[in-house]
């Protein structure tokens, strides 16, 4: 928020100095800036949420996700079933992180949580440094947009749109002018090997290829996350190995975290790092 926008909120914040830039905040203010007592209730809050993380543009955190405590339940008839029972993980940026156990451990779950789709029934995940909990819906959305890419298991295309129409979705949304979207499609689709595939619609791709689609469309917004589902989990053996080579690469170059749920043991292999998960608790230690 801006000098600018100062006349939205009379009386309510002190003037920073000229010479200084804006702070930019999580919803906490900084030093020496403060809400008057004319300022409460649901106005206060809007304002707080106003003055919100801009995602692109704030620093980076080392520490790309950090889950302290985190547990998941879900009420089946009038019992309470625990998906997640004290999760605690930290991931490091540009680690390659392997979720790992059986169906039904709670690795689905937890990139749920992670990926700000669900929220946790008791604990708190920080993304970059910031808090998910304490997020809007629209807050939640614009990080998922701007920070956070998801791949899954059945690539989850848009039949009716070429390949290189669906990777230019998640600019679209961010309101990309429509020659940067064209570009930065061709540019990721060239760079997962589909570039001459661009103008093919996903029913005229092979199953890896779709997979290939998927994983530039999660790069669109250069997201300082990727979480993936099984993303080899509807593919044969070679495919796969070409999709886990492909995501070990370009989290090489491209300094971009993941985290992969799956049962591949190929890709755990690639990882940096393995964390197992039984009956939703953390079975090895997950420090790196």
């Amino acid at each position: 928020m801006g000098l600018e926008n100062q006349r939205s909120f009379p009386m309510v914040i002190q003037q920073w100095p000229a010479s200084t830039s804006p702070p930019r905040t999580s919803g906490k203010l900084p030093a020496g800036f403060v809400v008057q007592p004319c300022f409460t209730g649901l106005a206060k809050r809007v304002f707080l949420e106003a003055m919100a993380i801009n995602y692109s543009e704030e620093p980076m955190s080392e520490i790309t996700v950090e889950a302290n405590n985190v547990h998941k339940s879900y009420l089946l008839g009038a019992t309470a079933v625990g998906a997640l029972r004290g999760v605690d993980l930290s991931v490091m940026r540009g680690e390659f992180v392997a979720l790992m156990g059986p169906s039904g451990c709670g690795k689905t779950t937890l990139l749920n949580i992670i990926g700000a789709i669900d929220l946790p029934s008791r604990g708190s995940v920080r993304i970059e440094g910031v808090d998910l909990q304490g997020l809007s819906d629209d807050h939640l959305a614009d990080l998922r947009r701007d920070r956070l890419g998801m791949v899954f298991q059945f690539y989850n295309l848009i039949p009716t749109l070429t390949a290189r129409e669906n990777v230019e979705i998640p600019m679209q949304f961010k309101g990309a002018k429509a020659a940067a979207q064209r570009s930065r499609a061709l540019e990721l689709l060239e760079r997962v090997g589909l570039k001459d595939r661009a103008d093919h619609k996903p029913s005229e791709l092979s199953g890896g290829e779709q997979q290939r689609v998927s994983i530039a469309r999660a790069l669109a917004n250069e997201p300082a996350l990727v979480l993936l589902d099984e993303p080899t989990g509807d593919l044969d053996s070679a495919t796969g190995a070409e999709v886990i080579a492909l995501l070990r690469d370009l989290n090489r170059r491209e300094q971009v975290t993941m985290v992969i749920a799956t049962h591949d043991h190929t890709i755990a292999e690639q990882s940096s790092r393995i964390v197992k998960l039984r009956d939703g608790k953390i079975e090895t230690p997950a420090a790196s």
